[in-house]
């Protein structure tokens, strides 16, 4: 049998840029150049950078899709970031970073896969300064410099497995996504610590299992456990490496990092063991996309960032409920916005945000 074949080659090249807003980095740009077959090797080259209200960064990186026969890929990269605040509402400290990374990819099956690597990074801590020229330390920042130092220069050891079953990216309706990281900063390292977190998000048809129900009535759960701590040279984990709970993509109805433990300065200091859920029932509406442009839910979220996991207390978690809506715009990327009419605290110092909002454009 003779078979001919008319290949056309997609272009392989894309320039984009892109301009956003969310509740927790303010109003952001960004632009980027990405090659997925850079001089017909079939090597992906990506150069990106970006600013937001506090943070400027820029990274590159070059991808071999199969470094080995077996599919193996592998990703050099490297970045610079320097940021004002860890997070958009204070943490009273500037951080500049530098590093790079080599990370493998090992394919399992059809849906899973293992990460591991190995990276290095270099971290300088500054302290804010107020509108005065007055310098702003906080009790908790300043014993962590006089312990550890203001530099820092660490070799991680990176390693994770993911499984993802959706049936689409955004806006899914069935499957499930899982995401297991587990780092350590290595021998060596001015300070040795690790981190590990565990992520799962499943989706439902409500319909499938209460006759007479719509089958676009979809339920989706996304829980997170994190933890770190130190386990060899330093006295603590590095404040920038603390979680922060709150926020559109944590519990919604508080500030970006609205929960959790506060610094001498009332700022956000974040916490070494994070516990969150999301829960979204998605109901059909006239807007009705085939669950693929538009949804709206009503939602559930509970959580709670701890100072050390030994603080965990299941009776001291941030729960809000409300309604949300996400929508693929033509001209401003997705928009996602929800409202929080209950809010329940963990701790009087939560800072809450009922409304929140974030769009996001490239062009």
């Amino acid at each position: 049998v003779d078979i001919n074949y008319n290949v056309a080659e997609r272009a392989a090249g894309q320039i984009n840029a892109g301009v956003g807003y969310s509740d927790s980095e303010g109003f952001l740009i960004n632009g980027g150049v990405k090659h997925t077959n850079f001089r017909g090797t079939g090597n992906r080259l990506s150069l990106r950078a970006e600013t937001n209200d506090y943070a400027k960064s820029v990274g590159a990186s070059w991808t071999d899709p199969y470094f080995t026969d077996e599919g193996v890929s592998r990703t050099i990269s490297a970045f610079y970031r320097n940021t004002d605040q860890l997070i958009r509402i204070g943490s009273g400290f500037d951080l500049n970073s530098v590093g790079g990374a080599v990370t493998f990819g090992l394919p399992i099956t059809e849906y899973s896969q293992l990460r591991a690597g190995l990276g290095v990074e270099r971290n300088e801590i500054n302290s804010a300064v107020n509108r005065d020229g007055e310098e702003q330390l906080s009790d908790e920042l300043a014993d962590f410099i006089d312990e550890n130092g203001k530099e820092a220069t660490t070799y991680e050891l990176q390693t994770g497995w993911s499984r993802d079953t959706r049936n689409r990216t955004f806006f899914a309706t069935r499957g499930s996504n899982t995401q297991f990281e587990f780092n350590i900063k290595g021998p060596g390292s001015d300070l040795e610590y690790y981190d590990t977190s565990f992520e799962h998000e499943r989706y439902f048809r409500v319909g499938a299992w209460v006759p007479g129900l719509s089958d676009k009535m979809v339920l989706s759960m996304d829980g997170r456990v994190a933890q770190t701590d130190v386990w060899g040279e330093g006295e603590d984990v590095p404040p920038y490496d603390n979680f922060f709970a709150g926020g559109a993509r944590s519990v919604r109805g508080y500030s970006n990092g609205g929960l959790g433990p506060r610094d001498s300065l009332d700022n956000p200091f974040g916490g070494q063991f994070l516990t969150t859920l999301q829960s979204d029932l998605v109901i059909p509406t006239f807007l009705d996309s085939d669950n693929k442009t538009t949804r709206f839910t009503v939602f559930y979220d509970i959580g709670n960032v701890y100072d050390k996991v030994d603080d965990y207390d299941i009776g001291n978690l941030g729960k809000s409920a409300g309604v949300s809506f996400n929508w693929f715009t033509p001209f401003f990327g997705l928009l996602r916005v929800s409202y929080a009419p209950y809010v329940e605290k963990a701790r009087d110092s939560d800072e809450l945000n009922r409304f929140q909002f974030s769009f996001g454009a490239n062009f």
